[in-house]
């Protein structure tokens, strides 16, 4: 009886950490998923502020500052500091939008793969590699092209919550450059 009590009781454990590891990378997943939504996906109001944006002078700083803000909202919310600096640094929030400004369309993501999860020995970080599929939309609803483009998130806890912490592109949509 006391072996099949201490039997149960290691079982129940297993499973138990099990299910918090699950859940682990159902958080981080789904930081990395909405992430990459919210960077592939350009609407006509995200083209409307980027159309804004190009027009102010360096000098309306303050103007300049909210109009980053306004499409990067969360972007920015998602993302550590650091990683958040170095995207505006590299004008990565930027290309997608700018793209639609100048061929009049919208982006829409069709799907997102994530793969590859490897986690830090105290599960403080992950690292996924991703593939989302897109496609580009005229102002007239019309579907202009189907596109991917490929890459590699890395993510970290901070203040208890997962947040990218690296984003890199090694395949960047056919349509957005050529």
């Amino acid at each position: 009886m006391k072996k099949a009590v201490i039997l149960f009781i290691l079982c129940l454990s297993i499973f138990i950490m099990a299910g918090c590891d699950k859940s682990v990378d159902n958080e981080n997943q789904a930081v990395a998923e909405k992430f990459i939504v919210e960077m592939y996906t350009v609407n006509a109001e995200e083209v409307e502020n980027y159309n804004k944006f190009v027009e102010l002078m360096p000098a309306d700083e303050i103007e300049l500052a909210e109009a980053i803000e306004a499409n990067d909202e969360v972007i920015k919310s998602l993302m550590t500091n650091k990683a958040y600096n170095v995207l505006l640094k590299n004008r990565q929030n930027f290309m997608f939008t700018q793209h639609c400004a100048l061929n009049n369309c919208t982006i829409q993501v069709m799907d997102v793969d994530l793969s590859g999860k490897e986690s830090g020995a105290e599960e403080n970080k992950a690292d996924y590699n991703f593939e989302v599929k897109i496609k580009f939309v005229s102002n007239d609803g019309d579907v202009l092209q189907d596109d991917s483009a490929k890459g590699q998130l890395r993510l970290e806890r901070e203040d208890n919550e997962w947040k990218i912490s690296g984003y890199r592109v090694f395949e960047y949509p056919k349509t957005i450059v050529n």
